[in-house]
């Protein structure tokens, strides 16, 4: 009878996990399914994942030059109690070092579970160990320099990642070319994609401004691998910027067409407008001047003469008009892409602060200042910002995804030591040694709750910024991806 029960209470758990599986924002809710805990709860970092079944090689690599710990690799199926030992390692941040194997008979969840003796700092966020699986039949010879050639090229398999974003373990696995078709072709300039074509081609130069560049150029397989090349070119500075004038024509070219097109119909209706007034004049003047003279060789000469003075008049201000309405149409364009803008909040990361939906003020100019003069753009400790996230990651979770708008408020700026420990955030600066909680000083949110059971300790680099959101269980931000780069700032909210 007990047997019988365990067993439909296992079925009913399964179904469960099985509809929240899809969604990433359950990965905390099925972490606390796991009946006991796996490994170290102080010094450990978790994923929750499905491997394929098939035999692995199982390699981890840290993410911090200062973290070279010796870590153990614990494996726990979701549905049980046991807890396996994979293999320990010396995390190393340079190369991938090899765990042990793993034998995946099932499909079904399991919590990988990485726990550290000792480290310097703790993980956290973009700082988190990863983790790779590797088929045993794998075409990788070496995984630390995994190149395959397709096309008569070299190119690097990239491993597919398998975790959820919410997870502080990243996983990955490296599946391999096999018979899968080519899918798309993603070139991006500096990890921001500018197009994409269905076929593999050399790097189209034309979005490429001045100065030095690094091309990526990724290839999605039909199975979800992805291949990935990367090169350096340095295009120089011209005097006028010609290149960079270039690329700006070809990247902003949807919104170029659309201004054209505008022109163009306006310009349309500007050209009936001329051809009608030109002939209703036509007809005035003739009717004045022509029907009731006999003089009909001397009145056509005048007749052609007005009808030249007409002409050219309504010829220059249809010019004028129509290089007003491109100039208006310029300076919009100007003050959209640099300067205002409007974005539309999705998701309740910043509620109450901000709710979902609602439509907002974006001011972009301190962030194109700080992109043209390559200083970057560092905002006030609580404003609230617009970040363009991408997807720096070794592991391609969506790699035909354009990058995504996320909203949340500065709370760490270049310089500050941002600590995460038992649910609070304690910021310490130049000018406030001691420490202090910024929320405790300015009332942000009202659930305290930092939202995450790993402590972080992190210093702030050059030109990076510490963010969250306001509703901190909601919120997937700078405690699980890391700090944010200046230049990934698009603009800061105003009027909320």
């Amino acid at each position: 009878m007990k047997k019988i029960k365990k067993f439909i209470v296992r079925i009913i758990l399964l179904i469960l996990i099985s509809l929240a599986f899809p969604f990433p924002a359950k990965a905390q809710d099925i972490i606390e399914t796991i009946p006991e805990q796996c490994g170290n709860s102080l010094n450990v970092v978790r994923a929750v994942t499905s491997i394929p079944e098939g035999s692995y090689d199982v390699f981890a690599k840290s993410n911090r030059v200062q973290d070279e710990a010796k870590a153990t690799l614990l494996v726990q199926p979701i549905l049980g109690s046991s807890c396996n030992e994979l293999g320990s390692t010396l995390l190393n941040t340079n190369l991938w070092s090899r765990v042990g194997g793993y034998e995946s008979k099932s499909t079904e969840p399991v919590s990988l579970n990485l726990s550290i003796e000792k480290v310097s700092d703790s993980f956290g966020g973009s700082d988190s160990p990863s983790v790779i699986f590797v088929p045993k039949l794998s075409a990788c010879a070496d995984i630390n320099m995994c190149f395959v050639e397709y096309d008569g090229k070299q190119f690097e398999l990239q491993p597919k990642k398998i975790s959820f974003k919410i997870d502080l373990l990243k996983v990955g696995i490296l599946y391999d070319i096999d018979e899968a078709s080519l899918s798309s072709v993603i070139y991006s300039v500096d990890n921001k994609i500018v197009y994409t074509k269905d076929i593999l081609e050399s790097f189209n130069l034309n979005y490429v401004g001045d100065g030095r560049h690094t091309l990526q150029r990724n290839l999605l397989f039909s199975n979800g691998v992805v291949l990935r090349d990367e090169t350096v070119v340095n295009r120089g500075f011209s005097t006028d910027g010609y290149y960079t004038l270039i690329s700006i024509f070809f990247t902003q070219s949807k919104a170029i067409q659309l201004i054209a097109s505008g022109i163009g119909i306006i310009g349309l209706i500007l050209l009936v407008l001329f051809l009608s007034n030109l002939i209703e004049s036509r007809r005035k003047w003739r009717k004045n001047h022509i029907a009731n003279t006999n003089n009909t060789s001397h009145d056509t000469v005048v007749y052609k003469t007005y009808d030249q003075i007409l002409l050219i008049y309504w010829l220059k201000k249809t010019i004028r008009i129509m290089l007003l309405i491109v100039l208006v149409g310029i300076v919009f364009l100007s003050i959209y892409s640099h300067v205002l803008g409007v974005f539309t909040v999705d998701g309740v990361s910043m509620e109450p602060t901000l709710k979902d939906r609602n439509k907002h003020i974006l001011f972009k100019l301190p962030a194109t200042l700080g992109a043209v003069s390559k200083n970057g753009y560092i905002p006030k400790l609580g404003q609230i910002v617009v970040v363009k996230e991408y997807n720096e990651d070794i592991f391609q979770e969506d790699a035909s995804q354009e990058p995504r708008y996320v909203v949340k408020r500065v709370i760490g700026i270049p310089g500050d030591r941002v600590v995460v420990l038992d649910d609070e955030i304690k910021v310490f600066s130049r000018y406030r040694s001691q420490g202090f909680v910024p929320d405790d000083e300015y009332k942000w949110v009202n659930d305290r709750s930092a939202g995450t059971s790993l402590n972080i300790d992190i210093t702030l680099k050059e030109n990076e910024i510490f963010v969250v959101g306001d509703n901190r269980d909601e919120s997937i931000d700078s405690r699980y991806y890391g700090a944010v780069k200046s230049d990934q700032i698009v603009g800061t909210v105003i009027f909320y």
